[in-house]
């Protein structure tokens, strides 16, 4: 099957550098893993309509993360249910007796009356063919709880060297921790919850380890996929950093932390067994208020860029940094180079650069700028701009698509994203990646994120830099199209 990178942009607004399916629909990633030499990634996909149905998971791999294989459905819905998400891991130790080394594929059985079942899938061909475990499914749904689902599985390793399977479920507004010998008999051994700004029903959990950057300190971080109504686009992905056991997770912050705050990044999960004990994960670039009704044609739904993720302490609590991988630079073409460029106002650094695929990587001297705002423009044409604002007096990014073009009918769409900096002094790194019909921001090294989808016009592809009311100096400026 072709690489979807072959697909023109310009004809069907199919993004260049971020995964897409072959055809029609697409959501949440699944089933993350990394065996022999490429970075496997299965995906929610309905094959054969444009639209949510019948789920199955779809498949690709790849070698970097950035030229995608597409390979054979992997898993279809059969008569106990459509398969939702979950994830995937390698049995090294054949502890379920699939063989050693099989990757098992832990997934939602969902039936159409809202039962959901978690099941197993078996692979030991590299991710070839799966075959699905007779004994399915593997975890009922206690009493008939509703929103049973979403599991993500991972090997613990405790301090005495004990080895055991763990598996996090989303359950209502909760998470359930599970443990397990063989991957197929599970023992409840925790239940997570919030005091309040839980949402209406969570989603996609994920739980890794990560170490704290220039120290010895490790944590760990859940992720997990909210409804909510606090948010003014409704879906998000929220985390919490803190300590797990083996058995049980706990947190000490109180405040609500997202991983990204535009509207469009959900259900993330993190790669398994990824080489250099490197942590990445992706999201789908979409939300639920209007994935079903985003004008594209042939296609519907598009991941984030897979990012590396760290944590960092900012004197105010540790906090989940994000980083597009360092194998997509490799893909740079550069347009604009600049170091050490004072940018006063009627200035434009980005005249002449026009592109619907484009990296924009640039570090503000705080000390030095004078200027109100820093204001980047990009996919301009008639009466069409998506415009991110760094205000230097606020120390706020924003990121606005009031002006990107097509709008959705929903009131979670139109509108601006604007999220604290915290930075005043000093350097600030800001990186904008534009992919046709989407557009995702990183600042204050990697603190912030901002996801969003845009629908403008093919020929909108100008770019202004602009400073206002003063002048920006920047230490660098690179413009390349990818």
């Amino acid at each position: 099957m072709p690489d979807n990178l072959s697909h023109d942009p310009i004809e069907q607004g199919r993004p260049v550098f971020h995964f897409t399916a072959p055809s029609n629909w697409l959501n949440d990633p699944n089933g993350l893993v990394y065996v022999d030499g490429a970075y496997h990634m299965f995906y929610q996909h309905h094959p054969h309509d444009n639209t949510f149905g019948p789920q199955h998971w779809g498949h690709a791999s790849s070698p970097d993360l950035v030229s995608w294989r597409h390979h054979e459905i992997a898993l279809a819905p059969d008569d106990l249910g459509m398969i939702f998400s979950g994830s995937a891991v390698i049995d090294s130790g054949n502890t379920a007796g699939f063989g050693a080394g099989a990757i098992v594929a832990v997934f939602t059985h969902h039936l159409a009356d809202g039962v959901e079942r978690q099941s197993l899938a078996f692979s030991t061909d590299s991710g070839t063919t799966f075959h699905k475990y007779v004994g399915n499914p593997v975890l009922e749904s206690p009493d008939g709880v509703p929103d049973f689902r979403d599991p993500k599985v991972f090997r613990w390793t405790g301090d005495d060297g004990d080895e055991t399977w763990v598996m996090v479920l989303a359950v209502g507004v909760e998470v359930w921790i599970y443990i397990s010998d063989d991957l197929i008999e599970w023992e409840l051994a925790s239940q997570f919850s919030t005091d309040g700004h839980s949402g209406r029903v969570w989603e996609c959990p994920d739980l890794f380890e990560l170490r704290v950057a220039n120290g010895d300190t490790k944590k760990w971080v859940l992720a997990i996929g909210v409804d909510s109504a606090d948010l003014p686009h409704l879906y998000g992905t929220r985390y919490f950093v803190g300590e797990f056991d083996g058995k049980t997770f706990t947190h000490s912050h109180t405040d609500v932390h997202w991983a990204d705050h535009g509207a469009d990044f959900y259900a993330a999960q993190s790669w398994s067994s990824a080489p250099d004990d490197r942590k990445v994960w992706i999201g789908w670039m979409n939300n639920w208020g209007y994935a079903r009704e985003t004008p594209t044609e042939g296609w519907r739904g598009a991941m984030s860029v897979p990012r590396e993720l760290g944590l960092l302490d900012t004197g105010d609590g540790i906090r989940l940094t994000q980083a597009p991988v360092r194998e997509l630079e490799r893909k740079r073409r550069a347009i604009v180079r600049r170091d050490n460029v004072t940018l006063e106002v009627g200035d434009d650094l980005g005249e002449g650069v026009r592109g619907v695929a484009l990296d924009i990587d640039a570090t503000v001297n705080l000390d030095r700028s004078t200027a109100s705002e820093l204001r980047i423009s990009v996919r301009i044409g008639e009466d069409e701009s998506t415009d991110i604002v760094l205000d230097l007096a606020e120390s706020t990014l924003s990121v606005d698509r009031f002006r990107s073009g097509r709008h959705l009918i929903h009131r979670s769409y139109a509108g601006s994203r604007l999220v604290s900096v915290g930075e005043k002094q000093g350097m600030l790194d800001i990186r904008v990646l534009v992919d046709a019909t989407s557009l995702e921001v990183f600042a204050g090294h990697g603190l912030v994120a901002i996801t969003e989808q845009i629908f403008p016009s093919a020929s909108s592809d100008g770019v202004t830099i602009e400073a206002v009311d003063g002048v920006v100096v920047l230490t660098s400026l690179e413009i390349s199209g990818l």
